[in-house]
């Protein structure tokens, strides 16, 4: 389970805290949000697989309905973007919007409602 601030756009790049906890039991972890006055609104399914290089996490995500996407986490801007460089993806789009953006904008695909 995740919670993020919200974020800080600089040039291509978003910046956010996070805190993640594992859960064990999502159907308990539901009731808890539920039961503290939360709203169950949206519903996503994703598979992940994650990498670490250096100080940099890497996250190749995939969606139903898109192809799969790299995400890119630094210390900074200038950081992501050395990142970048160094797995020569200058060429490739990059955008700071976060996958909600991609979701819907480009692939025109209900976020709300995102399962395999």
């Amino acid at each position: 389970m995740s919670w993020k601030s919200l974020p800080k756009i600089v040039g291509n790049t978003r910046h956010s805290d996070e805190v993640n906890i594992n859960v064990s039991d999502a159907v308990m972890a539901g009731k808890l949000l539920k039961n503290i006055g939360l709203e169950n609104y949206a519903h996503q399914e994703k598979d992940r697989i994650s990498f670490t290089l250096k100080d940099w996490n890497f996250d190749l995500d995939q969606y139903p309905g898109m192809p799969a996407y790299l995400e890119i986490e630094g210390t900074s801007h200038e950081h992501v973007q050395e990142a970048i460089k160094i797995l020569n993806l200058e060429n490739h789009t990059s955008i700071g919007d976060g996958e909600r953006v991609l979701i819907e904008k480009k692939y025109g695909l209900d976020w709300y409602s995102m399962r395999f």
